[in-house]
């Protein structure tokens, strides 16, 4: 897989930007739902984003020097890959709804399109954990990590209360 050729700091860049879609996507779509408990959990998610964007700062930030740093010279297919990366992010295929599809979408549908984006983040945070060498960039990656499974747990868990209510 091409995400061992990423540095840390390309991969906390991925992150963040992966971050502030998540903020958009769960406030857009607590918007949407009519049950006061998936919208209350959606509206928890995108401020849990928030917070995980601010600790990719952070640990970018602390990223000027040393083992996992942006090399100097970078392979034109690794550039390429990293710009589909950020292009596509975790969330492309989210964006072919329209405001009217998206406020027609039942919870149950909503809850998988959440579940859908976590299990996705935590394949790529499993991945640049796995290859991040700078001490701050690992820490970032495994704390978010655990917190991106909890958040698949939590949807999970909604999504059969949806289902067993039906």
């Amino acid at each position: 897989m091409v995400v061992e050729f990423l540095s840390d700091d390309e991969a906390l860049k991925i992150a963040m930007n992966a971050e502030k879609q998540g903020i958009e996507l769960y406030r857009n779509l607590s918007q949407i739902v009519t049950s006061a408990d998936t919208r209350k959990l959606l509206a928890g998610l995108s401020e849990e984003e928030k917070r995980h964007f601010q600790i990719f700062k952070e640990a970018d930030e602390k990223l000027m020097t040393g083992p996992g740093s942006r090399p100097p010279q970078m392979d034109e297919e690794i550039a390429n890959y990293l710009r589909s990366l950020i292009d596509t992010g975790i969330f492309s295929g989210l964006s072919e709804f329209s405001i009217d599809e998206v406020r027609r979408m039942d919870e149950v549908r909503v809850l998988n399109i959440g579940i859908r984006v976590e299990k996705d983040s935590i394949l790529f945070y499993s991945e640049v954990l796995n290859h991040s060498v700078n001490p701050s960039g690992k820490k970032a990656f495994g704390e978010i990590l655990t917190e991106e499974k909890k958040h698949l747990v939590s949807l999970t868990n909604r999504l059969r209360e949806v289902k067993r209510t039906k």
